[in-house]
């Protein structure tokens, strides 16, 4: 399906920014071969999150955050049917991808006392079969912001991004997805 030249900016601009947030915040992706996701450790800021486990997210701990690598977002979007085929081959990279991660955090020292992996996305359906738990993201300003941020960029994304919008607005509310450090270990570590 063609793509109008409007549209086309908005990428290019978006993926433009992408780039500088990238160097700004020193993102590096999780994994060369599957380059589905960047990330940084950082200390949380966000309010407590207590996990279905009993673990709990507080501000200041060690957390990977977790960015969706956006110039593969756009060609999967351009190649997707539907957005449920997106949701689908989201679902599987995310799973492919989740074990490097899970390597990182049992084997390397850097990521020692990291308490858990985050990300803020409209894009959740189905992150509960990953293992992560959703939570609602804290104030109305930043939901406004990040809401309007993430629904111009679907919009823009997938052809029936725009429809998807206004035919279930309360569903494309950016949530903060989490995962405890040891539950993505006990899923996703390779055993060996």
């Amino acid at each position: 399906m063609a793509i109008s030249a409007g549209k086309k900016s908005i990428v290019y601009l978006w993926l433009k920014w992408d780039e500088l947030f990238h160097l700004m915040f020193r993102l590096r992706l999780v994994d060369e071969n599957r380059p589905m996701f960047y990330y940084r450790i950082c200390a949380y800021r966000g309010p407590v999150i207590t996990l279905p486990g009993g673990e709990v997210i507080a501000k200041g701990d060690r957390v990977v955050e977790l960015h969706f690598n956006n110039r593969m977002l756009v060609g999967m979007a351009a190649a997707s049917r539907s957005s449920v085929h997106l949701a689908v081959q989201l679902i599987r990279n995310a799973r492919d991808v989740l074990p490097a991660i899970a390597d990182k955090l049992s084997g390397d020292p850097a990521y020692h006392g990291v308490k858990g992996v985050y990300g803020i996305t409209m894009i959740h359906r189905g992150t509960e079969q990953l293992g992560f738990t959703q939570a609602d993201l804290p104030g109305r300003w930043l939901v406004w912001i990040m809401g309007l941020y993430l629904r111009g960029l679907l919009s823009g994304l997938h052809s029936a991004g725009k429809m998807r919008l206004r035919e279930n607005p309360e569903a494309n509310v950016p949530k903060v997805i989490v995962m405890s450090a040891r539950e993505l270990v006990q899923r996703y570590a390779a055993k060996g």
